[in-house]
């Protein structure tokens, strides 16, 4: 099926690994389940142990935004998956489609809420330079 929708897929233990638009995919089809189609996307953001509850955030919300879709820590990396029961009859072609374009928005998810998060990081070290959250004793905002 990759080949005939004009992918070069090189076979691996596992399963294959393709390219398209300069993202590295792999299709793990089940052994023991044929009805089971799985779809990641390796490795895209490294996983940060010191900032690892806003990690889990970020993999918890796109896990509840994209439907099909599940972020996971595989080692210290997050991968995208794409994970579907076929039921037999499906235009498989159209279904590849979907799974590449869901995992391409998820992982344009993630790297919009690691910016937002790194934006969002400068800000407090602006205002903590500022001095924007130092409150002066006379003044009523005082506690």
């Amino acid at each position: 099926m990759l080949k005939t929708m004009g992918f070069d897929p090189k076979e691996l233990s596992f399963g294959y690994e393709f390219e398209y638009e300069d993202l590295h995919y792999l299709f793990l089809p089940s052994d023991n389940d044929e009805k089971f189609l799985s779809l990641a996307l390796p490795a895209v953001l490294n996983f940060n142990d010191e900032e690892h509850p806003a990690t889990y955030e970020m993999m918890d919300e796109l896990n509840s935004s994209i439907k099909y879709v599940k972020a996971s820590r595989i080692h210290d990396a997050i991968w995208l998956f794409y994970e579907r029961e076929l039921q037999g009859n499906e235009d498989l072609e159209a279904l590849l489609t979907a799974m590449i374009m869901a995992l391409e928005a998820a992982l344009i998810n993630l790297h919009g809420q690691v910016r937002d998060a790194e934006n969002d990081d400068e800000e407090e070290d602006d205002d903590s330079e500022s001095g924007d959250d130092i409150v002066d004793a006379d003044s009523e905002d005082a506690v």
